[in-house]
């Protein structure tokens, strides 16, 4: 359930804490030059490069039969998922989708204010992928972002559309449902109401 998932989240956060005090994590404090500026945004852009393949796969492992009865279920009861369903999952899957930053941050450097727009992105996608409502403009199609569409798809199909921030997880490994593509148009193609 989604206080079982936060409290394993919390304690790992407090090990990733500790580790950081120990020295161990490659994070760093001072931006002063142009380059690191540069390095700032590259290193925002790759964390989520990173984790979105290690989501991708961590994701198709969560619906192999015994992981999925297990644990993975307890998200998946949200058949038409709303923000709220986007947190409410198992502790170990928590322990799961938090445990990347340990070795994403023993090896690569990160500026403390990077990591927090990393989780800013992944809240915003997790919650977004997780609304009823498609308001994605067109053209974010073309740029392989995923939209609560393709997620939707995956609650009511279960087995394609894993991919969380990029399709082209999905496109390359050939779990993206067919009709994704054909739903997201119609549904950006109708009139607004007001």
């Amino acid at each position: 359930s989604a206080p079982g998932g936060c409290a394993s989240q919390l304690v790992f956060g407090m090990f990733l804490f500790w580790t950081y005090k120990q020295g161990w994590l490659q994070v760093y404090t001072g931006v002063e030059t142009t380059w690191d500026k540069v390095y700032f945004v590259l290193s925002v852009m790759l964390a989520m490069f990173i984790h979105d393949a290690y989501f991708y796969w961590a994701h198709r492992a969560m619906h192999t039969k015994w992981l999925f009865r297990k644990v993975h279920a307890v998200h998946h009861k949200s058949i038409n998922p709303t923000p709220l369903s986007s947190y409410c999952f198992h502790p170990f899957e928590a322990f799961l989708d938090i445990f990347f930053l340990f070795p994403l941050l023993l090896l690569v450097p990160m500026h403390p204010y990077a990591i927090f727009i990393f989780f800013l992105l992944t809240f915003l996608f997790n919650v977004e992928g997780h609304t009823v409502i498609e308001f994605m403009p067109k053209w974010i199609w073309d740029a392989w972002i995923t939209t609560p569409t393709h997620h939707n798809l995956h609650h009511q199909k279960f087995n394609c559309n894993y991919a969380l921030y990029y399709r082209y997880w999905d496109e390359w490994f050939g779990t993206l449902y067919a009709d994704t593509e054909k739903a997201f148009k119609e549904i950006r193609s109708r009139p607004r109401q007001t």
